[in-house]
C-alpha cells in the first residue's frame, strides 16, 4: 500500500489518500483487420484497503465503508484517476466524456479480496477495473478490399447438341463473344461512409446492375450513441465488354 498521499477518486466518489494505488494501468492497442491500429483500450486496475482511518474502523464501520464504495462503483461514464497530495490531477486520468473516449469510462470488475488477516475487522481490501476505448488511428480507412471477377475469353461461342439417334455433336453458335466483368469491393471507413473508386470501364458498365451497400456503423458504449465508427461500404460494377482484357484488383483504396 503506498502512503504517498496518492489519492483516486471515481466520479465525486474520493478515496482517502493513500487508501488506493495503482496495481496496474494497462494500454492496449487495438487493430483493424489490416493491421492498422485504430484505438487504444485503457483500462485502470487499482487495489486498496480500508486504513489509516481515526478512529480505527470496527466491522461496523467497515461495513459502512463498504457501502459508501457499493454505491459509488454502481455506475458507469464517471471521470475517474489520481490526484496529488495538492489536488492536482495526474497523467493517469481519464475523462468519460471525452471526445476520443468512445466508450466512456467503465466498472469492468470489482471484487472483495482477502489481503490481510483482519478482513472486516478493521478493514477490507479491495480491487477495481476501469476501463474504456480511446480513439487512436493513423488513417480514416481502416480496411479495404476489393476482388475482380472476368466470365469469357471473347472467343466463339460453342454449344453440343443431342441427336435422336446418334453420338452429341459440338457446334459453333458465333466465332466471338461478349467478356463479363466484375468488380467488387468493401472498405471499411472510421468517420463515414467512403467514395467507392471509380469503375475500371465506366463506358462499358451495366450501370442498371451497379450495387452500393452502406451498413450501420459500430458504437462502443458511449450513452450518447454520438461516437460511431467503423462505416461499411461495399461495392460491386458490372461490365460486359468485347475483348479479353486482363484485369488486377487495386492494391490500396485510393
Amino acid at each position: 500500500m503506498s502512503s504517498s498521499g496518492l489519492q483516486f477518486f471515481y466520479g465525486s466518489y474520493d478515496h482517502l489518500p493513500g487508501e488506493v494505488y495503482p496495481a496496474k494501468i494497462e494500454v492496449i492497442p487495438k487493430f483493424s483487420p489490416d493491421n492498422v491500429r485504430w484505438a487504444t483500450q485503457y483500462t485502470f486496475r487499482i487495489k486498496g484497503n480500508f486504513v489509516d482511518v481515526e478512529p480505527e474502523l470496527d466491522a461496523a464501520g467497515v461495513n459502512t465503508k463498504i457501502g459508501g464504495m457499493l454505491k459509488a462503483y454502481a455506475d458507469d461514464y464517471k471521470d475517474c484517476g489520481f490526484k496529488l497530495a495538492d489536488g492536482t490531477l495526474t497523467n493517469h486520468y481519464m475523462k468519460s466524456n471525452d471526445t476520443y473516449n468512445l466508450s466512456g469510462n467503465r466498472v469492468v470488475y470489482r471484487s472483495w479480496d482477502h489481503d490481510t488477516p483482519t478482513e472486516f475487522a478493521n478493514t477490507r481490501s479491495f480491487s477495481i477495473g476501469i476501463s474504456s476505448l480511446w480513439r487512436n488511428s493513423y488513417d480514416n480507412i481502416l480496411s479495404w478490399t476489393e476482388s475482380t471477377e472476368k466470365t469469357g475469353t471473347g472467343g466463339p461461342i460453342r454449344e453440343v447438341r443431342s441427336t435422336w439417334n446418334g453420338t452429341p455433336y459440338m457446334y459453333t453458335i458465333a466465332n466471338r463473344s461478349k467478356v463479363t466483368h466484375v468488380q467488387q469491393g468493401e472498405i471499411v471507413s472510421l468517420d463515414d461512409w467512403a467514395t467507392p473508386p471509380a469503375p475500371y470501364w465506366p463506358n462499358e458498365e451495366l450501370v442498371h446492375l451497379r450495387v452500393i451497400q452502406q451498413n450501420s456503423p459500430k458504437f462502443w458504449g458511449d450513452p450518447s450513441y454520438s461516437k460511431p465508427t467503423h462505416f461499411v461500404l461495399r461495392y460491386k460494377y458490372i461490365f460486359q465488354r468485347i475483348g479479353p482484357s486482363p484485369v488486377k484488383p487495386n492494391l490500396w483504396y485510393k
